[in-house]
């Protein structure tokens, strides 16, 4: 039987097959490079996944604010995106990648290091509730590649990037529940 492309097998457990993906990116990364509205549009659909891998796709109004992080990627820039450059953009992320991760039920912490300011992307997706915080401080959350977080740092070792969620309203629904107790 012929194994997936970019998988070793591993072995058998309880009757599944077990696979190994050989070009796992941890979580939290960075690019060197955007493409933007035109740029995705340009690409088949069923190649933009791999263009987002390839480079960070930003909006109008973040170009704007962080495009000088990056290197704009016109269409002509993007190669053909084979197999083999997804494999290479695969270990380029990885390389680039958060050197620790940890969560539990509404967070998560990473800790990243940066020889320039860099935007730090995460493959979570975005949702209005998450509240971010990059070495202690209050940071803007992008949301990036379609529907997942970034947030901008600064260069340094060890910067540490901290994701908080709170559904959005459970605190007042929270608060109005408990002044119609006291009310009754």
């Amino acid at each position: 039987e012929e194994l997936p492309q970019g998988f070793t097998y591993i072995g058998l457990q309880n009757g599944y097959k077990l696979y190994q993906n050989d070009h796992y990116i941890p979580m939290g990364f960075t690019y060197d490079g955007y493409v933007d509205r035109y740029v995705m549009d340009g690409t088949a659909e069923k190649y933009r996944d791999r263009l987002m891998l390839h480079a960070l796709y930003l909006d109008e109004e973040q170009i704007a604010a962080y495009g000088d992080l990056l290197t704009a990627y016109e269409r002509t820039d993007v190669p053909n995106l084979t197999a083999d450059v997804y494999f290479d953009d695969c270990a380029r992320r990885a390389e680039n990648a958060c050197d620790t991760f940890a969560f539990d039920s509404n967070s998560f912490t990473a800790t990243i290091t940066l020889e320039r300011d860099n935007l730090v992307f995460f493959s979570v997706p975005y949702e209005n509730g998450w509240t971010a915080t990059v070495n202690g401080e209050p940071a803007a959350i992008l949301r990036t590649n379609v529907g997942f977080m970034a947030v901008k740092c600064a260069a340094g070792e060890d910067v540490v990037i901290r994701f908080d969620y709170e559904t959005p309203g459970l605190q007042m629904g929270a608060m109005i529940s408990a002044a119609a107790l006291l009310i009754l």
